[in-house]
């Protein structure tokens, strides 16, 4: 879960207080004569973080503690900070045209960029044509894609979120268009 997050082009989510125990949430809540909510979620064995959180003692004694999950939250978060700038780096570099129906990209660009990034801005393109759901093609789907686009062997067009991918190796170039 991420403090920061942009839901939609009006909405950004903000939980400043994932860093405090939820003990001390609660007791502040108490002190100044206010409800905490409670989600009856948190307490059905069906969903993996109510499992996970029965097993905190047996996870921490292992070493698995609050501490170095957000220390190793803040680390990734650090690490998606760094994708994203090199993301957003090469998607303007490599990017020939966009408009509301197409992007095309020149293929040379993205097949000297990391592989990582090369996944990044395909799914930002799938985005950006706003064809995909909120959570966007399964990243199994998007990783045979890209493996696809950049090998040298003949690329056949294809779709994958709603969006049609065709690769023009004569222009070096990548189209996507919406579906």
């Amino acid at each position: 879960m991420q403090p920061r997050q942009s839901f939609n082009e009006s909405l950004t989510l903000v939980r400043p207080f994932l860093d405090l125990p939820k003990s001390d949430l609660v007791e502040y809540c108490t002190a100044q004569n206010l409800n905490a909510v409670q989600d009856p979620s948190n307490d059905h064995d069906r969903y993996a973080r109510v499992r996970l959180r029965k097993s905190w003692d047996v996870l921490a004694q292992e070493g698995l503690t609050s501490k170095r999950l957000g220390t190793l939250s803040a680390r990734m978060t650090s690490i998606r900070d760094a994708l994203d700038f090199y993301t957003d780096q090469l998607y303007e570099k490599a990017k020939i045209l966009q408009d509301t129906h197409c992007i095309e990209f020149n293929l040379n660009e993205l097949k000297s960029a990391p592989y990582e990034i090369v996944l990044r801005i395909i799914l930002r393109a799938v985005h950006a044509m706003e064809a995909a759901s909120d959570y966007g093609p399964r990243r199994e789907k998007l990783e045979a894609l890209v493996r696809d686009l950049l090998c040298d062997e003949p690329f056949q067009k294809r779709t994958l979120g709603w969006c049609i991918f065709t690769r023009d190796d004569r222009r070096a170039t990548l189209r996507v268009e919406r579906e």
